[in-house]
C-alpha cells in the first residue's frame, strides 16, 4: 500500500474568477503526477501539501500553481517542524498565512477577488 499521505485527495474549487486549490497530505510523487497531468492548476489560493513538510511543495509544483496566496495548516509547535523552512523559502514573496501563528485564517471570495482575515 505505501504511505497512506499518498492517497490524499486534492481538490480544486472554482468560484467566479478565482480558484483555490486543496493538497491534503499529498507527495512529491503525487505533485509530479499533476503537474504533468496536463491538468489547470494554476490558482489564486493553494493550501499548501503536508502541513509545509519538506516532502511536499516542490519548486516545480509551485511553477505550475502559481499562487497569489499560501495558507499552511499547521499546529503550534509540533514535533515535526513543520512548515519545514526550505518549503518556506520556495514560496518567495507568495504572502503565507499560518494556523500556529495566526490562528484561523479565512479566505473571501467575491468570485472577482480574495482577500484574507485571521483570526486568533
Amino acid at each position: 500500500v505505501g504511505d497512506v499521505n499518498d492517497t490524499s485527495l486534492a481538490a480544486t474549487v472554482r468560484f467566479g474568477k478565482t480558484s483555490f486549490l486543496f493538497m491534503g497530505d499529498a507527495g512529491i510523487a503525487q505533485e509530479a503526477a499533476l503537474a504533468g497531468s496536463g491538468s489547470a492548476l494554476d490558482v489564486d489560493v493553494f493550501k499548501l501539501s503536508h502541513h509545509g513538510s519538506r516532502t511536499s511543495n516542490t519548486q516545480l509544483f509551485l511553477e505550475k500553481t502559481t499562487p497569489s496566496v499560501a495558507v499552511v495548516s499547521v499546529g503550534a509547535k509540533n514535533t515535526y517542524g513543520h512548515p519545514n523552512p526550505d518549503t518556506l523559502a520556495r514560496l518567495g514573496n507568495i504572502p503565507v498565512y499560518r494556523t500556529d501563528t495566526q490562528g484561523r485564517v479565512a479566505i473571501i471570495s467575491d468570485g472577482e477577488h480574495i482577500s484574507v482575515k485571521t483570526e486568533r
